[in-house]
């Protein structure tokens, strides 16, 4: 029965976020494709160039806020609106709505994230920066980081992993508890959620402040800046998702 589950909550979030994601690869061909043509190499292209820069932004503005959002309305509709009634009857564990609700949310994230790096690296022509300049950066990284540009970007790529899971689990968290109150759920939900947010950024504040006193430099403030984003991270994700669980199991509060 979770694998209905799960194949169910995947299709009802593909039905809008899969078409967005090819709307995002075709704006991709279309980018590479005008860049292939050599059309903004020629005189008098630089408004036609700025329209395309700015109608190609805003589009993945939009997509990626609805891309973000879509999971966590979709948690809140299924779980705490009427629809909760027909959820709730199905014979899976609390538990197991849970899990399927977050495999499907931080599948599409990631689906949606590696599009559209993808889209941004092929469009701007990232993939032709020079091998002296990549050579100077990576020399300037491990001159002011102590790591290498690879190290960086490794690193880079391990944090936004960990701030999609905590992020959405935030996001989860903070809908559940939302829902515990009669009125103003959604409300509720906010403010937990800027609540929430509010401490983890303190936390990982503090975490800076005894290496910034103790030896202030740029490579031990990024690098304990790295590690404690992902560490806080993988800690607290859990724990959101426990106690999440724990509210869907013992108390529901539905529209």
């Amino acid at each position: 029965m979770l694998g209905k589950l799960i194949k169910n909550d995947m299709k009802n979030i593909g039905k809008l976020l899969l078409p967005l994601n090819v709307i995002v690869l075709l704006m991709t061909l279309v980018g590479v494709a005008l860049r292939a043509s050599g059309l903004f190499d020629l005189d008098n292209t630089s408004s036609l160039l700025a329209i395309l820069i700015m109608a190609y932004s805003m589009g993945m503005i939009v997509i990626m806020v609805v891309s973000y959002f879509y999971p966590i309305i979709h948690y809140y509709r299924n779980l705490f609106s009427r629809q909760g009634y027909l959820t709730f009857t199905l014979p899976v564990s609390s538990w197991s709505i849970l899990f399927s609700k977050t495999l499907v949310g931080f599948f599409w994230y990631m689906v949606t994230g590696v599009v559209a790096t993808f889209s941004v690296w092929a469009v701007t022509g990232f993939y032709r920066i020079p091998r002296e300049t990549i050579a100077y950066v990576n020399y300037y990284f491990a001159q002011e980081l102590g790591m290498n540009l690879a190290t960086f970007m490794g690193w880079m790529v391990v944090i936004a992993i960990s701030a999609l899971l905590w992020t959405l689990m935030t996001a989860y968290f903070s809908i559940t508890v939302g829902q515990l109150y009669a009125k103003h759920k959604i409300i509720a939900s906010v403010v937990v959620y800027v609540a929430v947010y509010t401490v983890m950024q303190v936390l990982i504040t503090i975490a800076l402040i005894p290496f910034i006193f103790r030896s202030p430099t740029q490579e031990t403030i990024v690098s304990v800046a790295l590690y404690s984003t992902v560490v806080f991270s993988l800690i607290f994700s859990p724990i959101f998702y426990g106690i999440s669980g724990i509210i869907l199991k013992k108390k529901v509060n539905l529209d």
